[in-house]
């Protein structure tokens, strides 16, 4: 999952990236440019009317740039910048991709300990990544259905161990969690 939070004067965006739109509180005739390693496209239909939207993408895990100028001077020289901002793209790995969901134990009164990893790559501080379980009676460790992690509980790689206990079942034990992304 890509994710990415955008500043550019007066706002702010935190969301998944794959294709993404998002709103810059400028005026009409103000120029947007972007790093060329992410793609801005306007997808405003009229931009006297209101908020400007933009389609931005990113591929890879690392902060780009982006500013807003005014239009482009009677010399073609560089116009004043209005406002710089910055896409903070991060990725996420979760446990379809890392591929590492295990037993630890199974208690004596037959509850499951579960683990898997996360990986978080490029995670700006005062994000936070909250997982919640889907299953019945599942749990983190922590004693409620809600796990929320920072940056600081991820190690140097990035990467997160989780676990889970699971009820007392003849089945083994799912690792079933939604994933959202905030800002404090």
């Amino acid at each position: 999952m890509h994710a990415a939070a955008v500043a550019l004067g007066n706002c702010e965006f935190l969301s998944e990236l794959r294709d993404r739109t998002v709103i810059f509180i400028l005026g009409a005739d103000a120029v947007v440019e972007a790093d060329e390693r992410i793609v801005v496209t306007e997808t405003t239909a009229n931009p006297q009317t209101g908020p400007r939207t933009f389609l931005v993408k990113a591929e890879e895990p690392v902060s780009r740039h982006v500013i807003a100028r005014l239009p482009e001077g009677i010399d073609g020289a560089p116009s004043a910048i209005l406002a710089r901002g910055t896409v903070h793209t991060f990725d996420i790995g979760r446990v379809d991709e890392t591929s590492d969901a295990q037993v630890v134990t199974r208690y004596d009164d037959g509850t499951w300990l579960m683990s898997h990893t996360m990986v978080a790559v490029n995670l700006p501080p005062g994000f936070f990544i909250q997982l919640q379980v889907k299953n019945q009676g599942s749990l983190f460790t922590n004693g409620s259905d809600i796990l929320e992690l920072r940056a600081e509980d991820f190690d140097a790689n990035g990467i997160a161990t989780i676990y889970y206990e699971a009820p007392s079942s003849a089945a083994a034990p799912k690792l079933c969690h939604s994933i959202k992304t905030f800002t404090e």
